[in-house]
Protein backbone atom coordinates (compact mmCIF):
# COMPACT_ATOMS: atom_id res chain seq x y z
CA UNK A 1 0.00 0.00 0.00
CA UNK A 2 1.37 3.44 -1.00
CA UNK A 3 2.18 5.93 1.85
CA UNK A 4 3.77 9.83 1.80
CA UNK A 5 5.08 8.55 5.51
CA UNK A 6 5.01 5.80 8.00
CA UNK A 7 4.50 2.27 7.33
CA UNK A 8 1.10 1.00 6.35
CA UNK A 9 1.30 -2.68 7.65
CA UNK A 10 -0.55 -3.98 9.99
CA UNK A 11 -0.43 -7.46 11.78
CA UNK A 12 -3.50 -9.91 11.07
CA UNK A 13 -5.86 -10.91 13.01
CA UNK A 14 -4.12 -14.02 14.58
CA UNK A 15 -0.72 -12.14 14.96
CA UNK A 16 -2.53 -8.68 16.87
CA UNK A 17 -4.32 -11.08 19.17
CA UNK A 18 -0.56 -12.48 19.98
CA UNK A 19 0.58 -9.32 20.58
CA UNK A 20 -3.04 -8.22 22.94
CA UNK A 21 -2.12 -11.32 24.89
CA UNK A 22 1.18 -9.99 26.02
CA UNK A 23 0.29 -7.23 26.97
CA UNK A 24 -3.08 -8.51 29.10
CA UNK A 25 -0.47 -10.57 31.25
CA UNK A 26 2.52 -8.35 31.56
CA UNK A 27 2.33 -7.23 35.26
CA UNK A 28 4.44 -3.72 34.37
CA UNK A 29 2.23 -2.71 31.77
CA UNK A 30 -0.89 -3.43 33.87
CA UNK A 31 0.00 -1.27 36.70
CA UNK A 32 1.18 1.65 33.94
CA UNK A 33 -2.35 1.05 32.46
CA UNK A 34 -3.72 1.06 35.72
CA UNK A 35 -1.87 4.22 37.74
CA UNK A 36 -1.24 6.41 34.79
CA UNK A 37 -3.78 9.15 35.64
CA UNK A 38 -3.78 10.59 31.93
CA UNK A 39 -4.74 9.08 28.74
CA UNK A 40 -2.28 6.25 27.88
CA UNK A 41 -2.09 3.69 25.26
CA UNK A 42 -0.43 0.59 24.13
CA UNK A 43 0.75 0.36 20.49
CA UNK A 44 2.84 -2.59 18.40
CA UNK A 45 5.36 -1.87 16.31
CA UNK A 46 2.88 -1.57 13.40
CA UNK A 47 1.78 1.48 15.48
CA UNK A 48 -1.55 -0.57 16.25
CA UNK A 49 -3.60 -0.31 19.45
CA UNK A 50 -3.09 -3.11 22.08
CA UNK A 51 -4.74 -1.35 25.19
CA UNK A 52 -5.39 1.82 26.99
CA UNK A 53 -5.98 2.69 29.62
CA UNK A 54 -9.32 4.10 31.77
CA UNK A 55 -9.26 7.37 31.31
CA UNK A 56 -8.86 7.65 27.10
CA UNK A 57 -11.30 4.66 27.09
CA UNK A 58 -13.82 7.21 28.91
CA UNK A 59 -12.11 10.27 26.55
CA UNK A 60 -13.63 8.65 23.55
CA UNK A 61 -16.61 7.29 25.07
CA UNK A 62 -16.48 4.12 24.21
CA UNK A 63 -17.43 1.02 26.65
CA UNK A 64 -16.02 -1.77 24.86
CA UNK A 65 -12.29 -1.95 24.67
CA UNK A 66 -12.62 -4.07 21.65
CA UNK A 67 -13.87 -1.16 19.21
CA UNK A 68 -10.57 0.28 19.35
CA UNK A 69 -8.05 -2.86 19.39
CA UNK A 70 -5.99 -2.86 16.62
CA UNK A 71 -6.68 0.72 15.21
CA UNK A 72 -3.66 3.05 14.93
CA UNK A 73 -4.65 6.41 17.23
CA UNK A 74 -5.58 8.53 14.68
CA UNK A 75 -8.41 6.49 14.01
CA UNK A 76 -9.44 5.75 17.37
CA UNK A 77 -9.85 10.03 17.77
CA UNK A 78 -11.27 10.39 14.72
CA UNK A 79 -8.75 12.34 13.21
CA UNK A 80 -10.36 13.52 9.73
CA UNK A 81 -7.11 12.60 7.55
CA UNK A 82 -7.29 8.78 8.63
CA UNK A 83 -9.33 7.44 6.11
CA UNK A 84 -7.54 9.03 3.60
CA UNK A 85 -5.18 6.35 2.49
CA UNK A 86 -5.70 2.93 2.18
CA UNK A 87 -3.03 2.36 4.77
CA UNK A 88 -4.74 4.67 7.47
CA UNK A 89 -3.56 6.71 10.48
CA UNK A 90 0.46 7.81 9.58
CA UNK A 91 0.54 7.00 5.96
CA UNK A 92 -1.44 10.73 4.45
CA UNK A 93 0.20 13.59 3.05
CA UNK A 94 -1.12 15.29 6.08
CA UNK A 95 0.57 12.77 8.26
CA UNK A 96 4.34 13.83 6.86
CA UNK A 97 3.60 16.70 9.65
CA UNK A 98 1.74 15.18 12.32
CA UNK A 99 3.56 15.14 15.65
CA UNK A 100 1.73 12.33 17.16
CA UNK A 101 3.01 10.24 13.91
CA UNK A 102 6.59 11.96 13.93
CA UNK A 103 7.12 10.67 17.60
CA UNK A 104 6.09 7.58 16.84
CA UNK A 105 8.27 6.58 14.21
CA UNK A 106 10.89 8.14 15.32
CA UNK A 107 10.79 6.41 18.54
CA UNK A 108 10.90 3.07 17.07
CA UNK A 109 13.92 4.02 15.02
CA UNK A 110 15.86 5.14 17.64
CA UNK A 111 15.36 2.92 19.96
CA UNK A 112 14.74 5.85 22.24
CA UNK A 113 11.86 7.95 24.14
CA UNK A 114 10.67 10.82 21.50
CA UNK A 115 8.12 13.67 22.21
CA UNK A 116 6.10 16.22 19.97
CA UNK A 117 3.44 18.39 20.05
CA UNK A 118 0.35 17.51 17.66
CA UNK A 119 -2.60 19.75 16.28
CA UNK A 120 -5.58 17.12 14.86
CA UNK A 121 -8.43 17.68 13.14
CA UNK A 122 -10.99 15.67 14.44
CA UNK A 123 -14.47 14.67 14.36
CA UNK A 124 -16.76 15.40 17.56
CA UNK A 125 -20.51 15.15 17.67
CA UNK A 126 -21.01 15.83 13.49
CA UNK A 127 -18.20 18.58 13.47
CA UNK A 128 -14.78 19.30 13.09
CA UNK A 129 -12.51 20.25 15.90
CA UNK A 130 -8.77 21.33 16.79
CA UNK A 131 -6.97 18.88 19.19
CA UNK A 132 -3.70 19.60 20.60
CA UNK A 133 -2.06 16.75 22.11
CA UNK A 134 1.59 16.57 23.64
CA UNK A 135 2.31 12.95 22.93
CA UNK A 136 5.30 10.91 23.83
CA UNK A 137 6.40 7.63 22.32
CA UNK A 138 8.72 5.47 24.41
CA UNK A 139 9.45 1.98 22.67
CA UNK A 140 10.30 -1.06 25.16
CA UNK A 141 11.12 -4.22 24.41
CA UNK A 142 8.71 -7.51 26.04
CA UNK A 143 10.13 -11.06 25.46
CA UNK A 144 11.78 -9.98 22.22
CA UNK A 145 8.63 -7.27 21.10
CA UNK A 146 9.17 -4.35 20.82
CA UNK A 147 5.42 -2.12 22.08
CA UNK A 148 5.51 1.55 21.85
CA UNK A 149 4.00 3.27 25.65
CA UNK A 150 2.29 6.37 24.24
CA UNK A 151 1.41 9.33 26.72
CA UNK A 152 -0.99 12.01 25.35
CA UNK A 153 -1.80 15.03 27.33
CA UNK A 154 -4.81 17.05 26.29
CA UNK A 155 -3.63 20.71 25.67
CA UNK A 156 -6.18 22.26 23.78
CA UNK A 157 -7.64 24.55 26.34
CA UNK A 158 -4.03 25.82 27.12
CA UNK A 159 -3.19 25.94 23.46
CA UNK A 160 -6.13 28.38 22.56
CA UNK A 161 -5.29 30.73 25.76
CA UNK A 162 -1.31 31.04 23.98
CA UNK A 163 -2.97 31.32 20.58
CA UNK A 164 -5.44 34.12 21.73
CA UNK A 165 -2.34 35.93 23.23
CA UNK A 166 -0.07 35.69 19.98
CA UNK A 167 -2.95 36.75 18.10
CA UNK A 168 -3.57 39.85 20.12
CA UNK A 169 0.04 40.52 19.71
CA UNK A 170 0.16 39.90 15.80
CA UNK A 171 -3.14 41.92 15.38
CA UNK A 172 -2.15 44.96 17.70
CA UNK A 173 1.29 45.11 15.90
CA UNK A 174 -0.09 45.25 12.32
CA UNK A 175 -2.31 48.79 14.19
CA UNK A 176 0.71 49.58 15.57
CA UNK A 177 2.35 49.92 11.91
CA UNK A 178 -0.65 52.01 10.53
CA UNK A 179 -0.38 54.22 13.73
CA UNK A 180 3.23 54.93 12.69
CA UNK A 181 3.02 55.37 8.98
CA UNK A 182 -0.10 57.99 9.75
CA UNK A 183 2.17 59.26 12.34
CA UNK A 184 4.75 59.87 9.52
CA UNK A 185 2.53 61.71 6.98
CA UNK A 186 1.34 64.09 9.74
CA UNK A 187 4.69 64.97 10.30
CA UNK A 188 5.71 65.23 6.63
CA UNK A 189 2.69 65.72 4.20
CA UNK A 190 0.97 68.85 3.31
CA UNK A 191 -1.90 70.59 5.25
CA UNK A 192 -5.34 68.55 3.53
CA UNK A 193 -3.25 65.28 4.24
CA UNK A 194 -2.35 66.27 8.03
CA UNK A 195 -6.13 66.58 8.73
CA UNK A 196 -6.90 63.41 7.45
CA UNK A 197 -4.17 62.24 9.60
CA UNK A 198 -5.02 63.50 12.84
CA UNK A 199 -8.70 62.24 11.84
CA UNK A 200 -7.22 58.41 11.49
CA UNK A 201 -4.68 58.91 14.25
CA UNK A 202 -7.64 59.42 16.79
CA UNK A 203 -9.49 56.59 15.23
CA UNK A 204 -6.57 53.84 15.60
CA UNK A 205 -5.83 54.95 18.88
CA UNK A 206 -9.33 54.66 19.57
CA UNK A 207 -9.09 51.07 18.18
CA UNK A 208 -6.66 49.94 20.60
CA UNK A 209 -8.08 50.60 23.75
CA UNK A 210 -11.36 49.04 22.62
CA UNK A 211 -8.97 45.76 21.48
CA UNK A 212 -7.28 45.81 24.65
CA UNK A 213 -10.93 45.65 26.33
CA UNK A 214 -11.61 43.20 24.44
CA UNK A 215 -8.67 40.52 24.90
CA UNK A 216 -9.34 41.00 28.52
CA UNK A 217 -12.73 40.28 27.86
CA UNK A 218 -11.52 37.05 25.74
CA UNK A 219 -8.80 35.76 28.50
CA UNK A 220 -11.74 36.02 31.35
CA UNK A 221 -13.94 34.54 29.27
CA UNK A 222 -15.29 30.43 28.67
CA UNK A 223 -12.97 29.78 25.41
CA UNK A 224 -15.59 27.26 24.47
CA UNK A 225 -19.07 29.62 25.45
CA UNK A 226 -18.42 31.28 22.32
CA UNK A 227 -18.55 35.71 22.35
CA UNK A 228 -21.60 37.26 23.63
CA UNK A 229 -21.06 40.43 23.23
CA UNK A 230 -22.98 40.80 19.95
CA UNK A 231 -25.19 43.42 18.68
CA UNK A 232 -26.71 44.81 15.35
CA UNK A 233 -24.26 46.35 13.55
CA UNK A 234 -24.59 47.96 9.77
CA UNK A 235 -22.11 46.41 6.95
CA UNK A 236 -20.73 50.43 6.24
CA UNK A 237 -19.10 50.89 9.97
CA UNK A 238 -17.55 47.39 9.29
CA UNK A 239 -16.67 49.02 5.71
CA UNK A 240 -15.15 52.12 7.62
CA UNK A 241 -13.29 50.53 10.64
CA UNK A 242 -11.63 48.34 8.05
CA UNK A 243 -10.54 51.11 5.20
CA UNK A 244 -9.00 53.02 8.38
CA UNK A 245 -7.24 50.17 10.09
CA UNK A 246 -5.54 49.19 6.74
CA UNK A 247 -5.42 52.48 4.44
CA UNK A 248 -1.80 53.14 5.96
CA UNK A 249 -0.78 49.51 6.32
CA UNK A 250 3.07 49.09 4.76
CA UNK A 251 1.91 46.18 2.44
CA UNK A 252 -0.77 48.50 1.38
CA UNK A 253 1.68 51.12 -0.65
CA UNK A 254 1.27 50.76 -4.06
CA UNK A 255 -1.68 48.83 -4.10
CA UNK A 256 -5.42 49.94 -4.51
CA UNK A 257 -8.38 48.76 -1.96
CA UNK A 258 -11.75 48.85 -3.70
CA UNK A 259 -14.77 48.56 -1.12
CA UNK A 260 -17.27 46.98 -3.58
CA UNK A 261 -20.47 49.45 -2.57
CA UNK A 262 -23.89 48.31 -1.01
CA UNK A 263 -26.92 49.12 -3.01
CA UNK A 264 -28.45 48.95 0.22
CA UNK A 265 -27.04 48.68 3.90
CA UNK A 266 -26.88 45.78 5.70
CA UNK A 267 -27.09 45.12 9.25
CA UNK A 268 -25.47 42.05 10.63
CA UNK A 269 -25.55 40.54 14.40
CA UNK A 270 -21.90 40.59 15.46
CA UNK A 271 -19.34 41.78 17.68
CA UNK A 272 -17.70 45.11 15.33
CA UNK A 273 -14.42 44.51 16.94
CA UNK A 274 -13.93 40.52 16.40
CA UNK A 275 -15.22 40.71 13.22
CA UNK A 276 -13.03 43.57 11.69
CA UNK A 277 -9.90 41.72 13.07
CA UNK A 278 -10.89 38.92 11.19
CA UNK A 279 -11.81 40.91 7.98
CA UNK A 280 -8.73 43.26 8.23
CA UNK A 281 -6.18 39.77 8.51
CA UNK A 282 -7.83 38.72 5.21
CA UNK A 283 -7.18 41.84 4.01
CA UNK A 284 -3.31 42.30 4.86
CA UNK A 285 -3.21 38.42 4.05
CA UNK A 286 -4.41 39.43 0.19
CA UNK A 287 -2.21 42.91 0.44
CA UNK A 288 1.13 41.09 1.34
CA UNK A 289 0.18 38.45 -1.31
CA UNK A 290 0.16 40.94 -4.56
CA UNK A 291 2.24 43.13 -5.88
CA UNK A 292 1.89 46.99 -6.76
CA UNK A 293 -0.61 48.04 -8.78
CA UNK A 294 -3.03 45.26 -7.88
CA UNK A 295 -6.35 45.24 -6.54
CA UNK A 296 -7.76 44.02 -3.25
CA UNK A 297 -11.83 43.70 -3.62
CA UNK A 298 -13.73 43.82 -0.15
CA UNK A 299 -17.58 43.23 -0.47
CA UNK A 300 -20.21 41.77 1.26
CA UNK A 301 -23.94 40.51 0.86
CA UNK A 302 -27.07 38.22 2.29
CA UNK A 303 -29.30 36.14 1.45
CA UNK A 304 -31.19 33.22 3.55
CA UNK A 305 -30.64 35.63 6.85
CA UNK A 306 -27.00 35.57 6.76
CA UNK A 307 -24.32 38.04 5.63
CA UNK A 308 -21.00 36.90 3.61
CA UNK A 309 -18.27 39.19 3.58
CA UNK A 310 -15.36 38.42 1.10
CA UNK A 311 -11.93 39.78 0.32
CA UNK A 312 -10.65 39.18 -3.30
CA UNK A 313 -7.09 39.25 -4.73
CA UNK A 314 -5.54 37.91 -7.69
CA UNK A 315 -3.16 35.80 -6.76
CA UNK A 316 -3.46 31.66 -6.22
CA UNK A 317 -2.74 29.61 -3.25
CA UNK A 318 -0.41 26.92 -4.38
CA UNK A 319 -2.18 23.40 -3.78
CA UNK A 320 0.37 22.09 -1.52
CA UNK A 321 -0.56 25.28 0.67
CA UNK A 322 -4.27 24.91 0.97
CA UNK A 323 -4.31 22.14 3.04
CA UNK A 324 -3.07 23.67 5.89
CA UNK A 325 -3.87 27.64 5.10
CA UNK A 326 -5.34 27.54 8.50
CA UNK A 327 -2.92 25.65 10.47
CA UNK A 328 -1.93 27.70 13.51
CA UNK A 329 2.30 28.88 12.94
CA UNK A 330 1.99 27.68 9.60
CA UNK A 331 3.42 30.08 6.93
CA UNK A 332 4.68 30.24 3.67
CA UNK A 333 7.05 33.56 4.43
CA UNK A 334 10.14 32.16 6.80
CA UNK A 335 10.33 33.64 10.47
CA UNK A 336 9.34 33.14 14.17
CA UNK A 337 5.32 34.31 14.39
CA UNK A 338 4.22 34.07 11.43
CA UNK A 339 0.99 32.03 10.06
CA UNK A 340 -1.11 33.55 12.37
CA UNK A 341 -2.85 35.65 10.68
CA UNK A 342 -5.33 32.87 8.71
CA UNK A 343 -5.12 31.05 12.24
CA UNK A 344 -6.78 34.18 13.98
CA UNK A 345 -9.70 34.09 11.05
CA UNK A 346 -10.68 30.82 11.65
CA UNK A 347 -10.16 30.62 15.62
CA UNK A 348 -12.38 34.47 16.19
CA UNK A 349 -14.54 33.65 12.91
CA UNK A 350 -15.80 30.72 14.19
CA UNK A 351 -15.48 29.52 17.70
CA UNK A 352 -15.93 33.29 19.29
CA UNK A 353 -18.30 34.76 16.58
CA UNK A 354 -20.26 31.40 15.52
CA UNK A 355 -19.80 31.91 11.19
CA UNK A 356 -17.88 30.27 8.67
CA UNK A 357 -14.52 30.51 7.17
CA UNK A 358 -13.74 29.40 4.20
CA UNK A 359 -11.60 30.27 0.81
CA UNK A 360 -11.63 29.74 -2.80
CA UNK A 361 -8.69 29.98 -5.05
CA UNK A 362 -8.14 29.38 -9.13
CA UNK A 363 -6.00 30.62 -11.89
CA UNK A 364 -9.65 32.05 -13.35
CA UNK A 365 -10.74 33.56 -10.31
CA UNK A 366 -7.59 34.47 -7.71
CA UNK A 367 -8.07 34.26 -4.21
CA UNK A 368 -10.96 35.13 -1.51
CA UNK A 369 -11.29 34.38 1.60
CA UNK A 370 -14.91 34.76 3.16
CA UNK A 371 -16.51 35.08 6.26
CA UNK A 372 -20.45 33.93 6.60
CA UNK A 373 -22.26 35.39 9.80
CA UNK A 374 -26.08 34.37 11.15
CA UNK A 375 -28.95 36.77 11.46
CA UNK A 376 -28.77 39.75 8.80
CA UNK A 377 -31.27 41.96 7.60
CA UNK A 378 -31.75 44.35 4.98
Amino acid sequence: MKTYFASPERKAKNDLKIDIDLVSENPVINGLLNTVSGFFAVLNQNRQILSVNKTLLKSLQIEDITEILGLRPGEALDCVHSTEMPGGCGTSEHCVTCGAAIAMVLSLERGSPEEKECAMEVKKEGKNEDLYLRIRSHPIDVNGNILILLFLQDISYQQKLIALERIFFHDISNLISVLMNTSNTLANGKIDKKEKAIERINTITSRLAQEVNVQRRLMKSDLNSGNNSQSLIPVSLVFKTINSMVTDHPFAQGKKLLFIPLEKDIFVYTDLSLVTRVICNMVINALEASEKGDEIMIGANNDDDQVTFGVKNKQVIPSAVQKRIFQRNFSTKPGIGRGLGTYSMKLLGEEFLGGKVAFTTSEEEGTEFTITLKGSIS
